[in-house]
């Protein structure tokens, strides 16, 4: 054989042996020889997590990617709920509506953590007035009004009141043998509560005004954990500290929880008692006020936020949404979009 010949058959062997030589697609998984057919290799298709499963699996997926934002929004009114309570401080009460002769009348009677609030309305011809007196808890105790062991009411008290205003210690709207039967049964009434009620109010008042505000107060470390729950981006932040801080935010967020719980459990059935007396002359619990429907609604609102924190948690895990939250002209977004 010649040595051009040689040389050819070397060039032709080297241009079909092997890949050495070829081309490598980018856009399809297949190897290019050059002067010869394509080659197909093998590609081993996976089904990815996100889409794996039904259409439940899927919108409980989405639905956990977003309760952060549920999460977020319960909070901010939870936050509203309790502040609002604890600054109104109504939390139990009784009214009672009356007519005397043109007159027409309300008492309301209020129960505040350390007092007693009462509001006076009436309207008679073309005027309308309003009285509003607060007596602390620790001064009707105190007092020897309640101290003092009497069965009846003065006939001259009766008369020298005026008839368009209740008494202090009137027993509903009860005539004056009625009122003297039911204050040697039950003792005497000061603004449509008993006056042996009142040390169990005081208590009850401290309970509250222990139990809420501590879980309160556990609200504000859980802004901050939840605060750097969301700015960390997940695919470069250590496992190990947004795992500690999730942690450490859902045992203080059971904890705030139980305590407004226990609280407002405590105190709504404490004034459920008969407390309270009605327009009839009859012993009644008294009705729950405003500051109690506001906690009401704080304890629900932490719950369901705890929810929705917990379920974020789990997308979290699962890889969805797991870069920090950033604040955009068009609103709040994340750095890494899944799902």
């Amino acid at each position: 054989m010649s040595e051009g010949s040689s040389s050819s058959t070397a060039d032709e062997s080297r241009h079909h042996k092997g890949f050495d030589s070829g081309v490598f697609s980018s856009v399809a998984p297949m190897a290019i020889e050059r002067n010869g057919p394509a080659s197909i290799s093998t590609l081993k298709m996976t089904k990815s997590d996100s889409n794996s499963g039904g259409v439940g699996s899927r919108t409980f997926a989405s639905m956990c990617k977003w309760s952060w934002l549920p999460s977020l929004i319960f909070f901010t009114f939870g936050i509203f709920c309790m502040s609002a309570a604890l600054l109104t401080d109504r939390w139990a009460g009784i009214r009672i509506d009356y007519k005397s002769g043109p007159a027409v009348g309300r008492s309301h009677t209020m129960l505040g953590f350390k007092d007693l609030k009462r509001l006076d309305f009436f309207h008679i011809f073309d005027a309308t007035m309003m009285l509003s007196r607060t007596l602390p808890y620790t001064t009707i105790i105190n007092d020897s009004y309640c101290a003092e062991d009497i069965n009846g009411v003065s006939k001259v008290e009766l008369d020298d009141y005026p008839a368009v205003l209740r008494r202090i210690d009137q027993v509903g709207l009860l005539d004056h043998d009625k009122e003297v039967e039911f204050i040697a049964k039950h003792g005497r009434v000061i603004y449509d509560v008993l006056c042996s009620s009142i040390p169990k109010l005081a208590h009850d008042g401290y309970v509250l005004l222990t139990l809420l505000p501590m879980s309160f107060i556990l609200y504000f470390p859980l802004i901050i954990m939840c605060l750097l729950r969301n700015i960390f981006d997940k695919t470069s932040t250590p496992k190990s500290w947004y795992e500690t801080i999730e942690i450490v935010a859902i045992i203080t967020w059971v904890i705030s929880l139980v305590l407004g719980a226990i609280g407002l459990t405590y105190y709504w059935v404490s004034v459920s008692n008969p407390l309270c007396v009605n327009g009839f002359g009859e012993l009644t619990g008294c009705v729950v006020h405003s500051s109690v429907v506001l906690t009401l609604l704080y304890v629900l609102s932490s719950f369901i936020s705890l929810v929705s924190y917990v379920f974020y948690g789990i997308s979290v895990k699962k890889g969805a949404g797991h870069g920090a939250v950033r604040w955009t002209m068009s609103g709040f977004r994340r750095d890494t979009e899944a799902l």
